[in-house]
């Protein structure tokens, strides 16, 4: 909408396309080497811990910053920057001025050259500068900082999307990895921050700092020596989802659930969700990437792969047994909703990667692929308990996700019965009714009086043994 642009798009007597005529007259005027400047100096403003107000006014130094930002992700958008040769040729050209304030000699682009490596260069250090200005100081506005995460997430994945097409090389895949661990451990900081008591908590501000702190948190897998002992718990995203599910668990210790947990402001009965929800989704992800890792295509670690197999379902559960033993979290049907969505997904995720690899490995852990799939059956029915539940209270969502829910549970059943029966252990697992059960997974028509739900808690506790 800028009148400048719009009259270099009136003009036809140029040599190059009209928004890399404006970009030029950008560059030559120096117009982000002055944003540059404007950045490193408000890099500074927030970085002096000395600073006072009376020095420099917060609110126009936040307002300038959200303009900055806005510039910024702008650029990072504009599809034409990314997806042709000139447009690359021209986006080095200005991130190299945002990074570091320098003067072109040229501005003309005669012939489009463009290196990807100098790109990651001045990327990185526009990042850093970038990632400065959102850790300095310590701001108590979410909506302000979010800003800058959202900046900084437009960076990652712009510059991520050019990798793969333009070049893979081991820098510019160690620049991308760099950047991802950098906005995981910012959005863990944030997590833990205490924010203005006015603040209204919601999806766009905890549900991305939650999932971003998931989704960036992946150590990169490396091949072991060989008198290296395995950590699982360092193997890709396992670190970051125990560490959410553990802060989820301390939630209903709180007084009345309500929260908030200790050391972590933000989890609280209200933003329960938006944790639960990001460690929902990231499960079943976090279980392909283990079989397009080297941990399992290069044949050699079937133990270590076994291993992480059992962490994720055991996480996985960890969030089933949660609602299950939390009243008032099960209370709030959109933590039940969440859970029906994110467990089929892992159950399909289980039965697509997972099952193959284990019915190859049957034979020589056999315990280990017996324990897994048990695991994954008690997460089955727990699905089928929220089904049933969504059906006796009529819920309109619950409902919806329901046969989907049984099309997931109904196809891991079959393939685990036939693996079972294969290797001759298929009274190895129990396959029981579904229906007719309260959301903790209790009989309905035991649960009123209390001499049969003692009974039935000593006949569950004999079930869960025998399987």
């Amino acid at each position: 909408n800028n009148e400048i642009l719009k009259r270099y798009k009136r003009e036809d007597s140029h040599s190059v396309a009209p928004m890399y005529e404006f970009l030029n007259a950008c560059i030559s005027q120096e117009v982000f080497i002055s944003v540059h400047e404007h950045l490193a100096a408000i890099a500074e403003i927030r970085g002096n811990s000395s600073a006072t107000d009376q020095e420099h006014d917060e609110e126009e130094i936040r307002s300038c910053t959200v303009l900055l930002l806005k510039c910024i992700t702008t650029l990072f958008e504009a599809e034409d920057l990314f997806t042709n040769s000139l447009g690359r040729a021209y986006l080095e050209m200005v991130v190299k001025q945002l990074a570091d304030g320098e003067l072109l000699e040229s501005v003309k682009i005669q012939k489009p050259v463009f290196s990807m490596p100098m790109l990651s260069k001045h990327t990185m250090s526009l990042f850093e500068l970038l990632e400065e200005i959102v850790v300095g100081g310590e701001t108590d506005d979410l909506s302000f900082v979010i800003e800058g995460v959202n900046c900084l997430r437009t960076v990652l994945q712009r510059i991520t999307s050019m990798v793969k097409p333009v070049g893979d090389s081991q820098n510019q895949s160690k620049c991308i990895q760099t950047m991802k661990l950098k906005i995981s451990k910012l959005c863990s900081k944030l997590l833990k921050r205490k924010w203005h008591e006015d603040t209204n908590f919601n999806k766009s501000n905890i549900g991305l700092l939650v999932s971003s702190y998931l989704e960036y948190g992946s150590v990169p897998f490396r091949e072991l020596d060989k008198e290296e002992k395995f950590r699982t718990e360092n193997f890709g995203r396992l670190g970051v989802i125990t560490k959410v599910i553990g802060v989820m668990k301390e939630l209903p210790n709180t007084e009345g659930c309500k929260g908030p947990v200790e050391n972590y402001p933000t989890c609280t009965l209200k933003t329960f969700e938006y944790y639960l929800s990001s460690a929902l989704q990231i499960l079943p992800n976090e279980l392909a990437n283990v079989f397009q890792s080297p941990l399992v295509k290069s044949g050699h670690n079937i133990q270590e792969c076994l291993s992480v197999l059992e962490k994720l379902v055991s996480l996985s559960k960890k969030i089933s047994d949660l609602l299950k033993d939390s009243p008032l979290l099960a209370k709030r049907k959109v933590n039940l909703l969440n859970q029906l969505k994110g467990g089929s997904k892992f159950i399909d995720a289980f039965v697509k990667y997972s099952l193959p690899f284990l019915s190859s490995t049957f034979n020589d852990h056999e315990n280990t692929v017996i324990g897994i799939i048990r695991g994954t059956e008690a997460i089955c029915r727990r699905l089928g308990h929220i089904s049933s539940y969504g059906k006796r209270v009529r819920d309109a969502n619950l409902l919806k996700e329901a046969p989907k829910v049984k099309r997931s549970s109904e196809l891991f059943v079959h393939k685990t019965k036939s693996i079972m029966k294969k290797n001759g252990v298929l009274d190895a697992l129990s396959f029981g009714n579904l229906r007719h059960r309260n959301i903790d997974g209790s009989l309905e028509e035991e649960d009123r009086s209390s001499d049969s739900a003692s009974s039935h808690t000593e006949s569950e506790e004999s079930s869960s043994d025998e399987e």
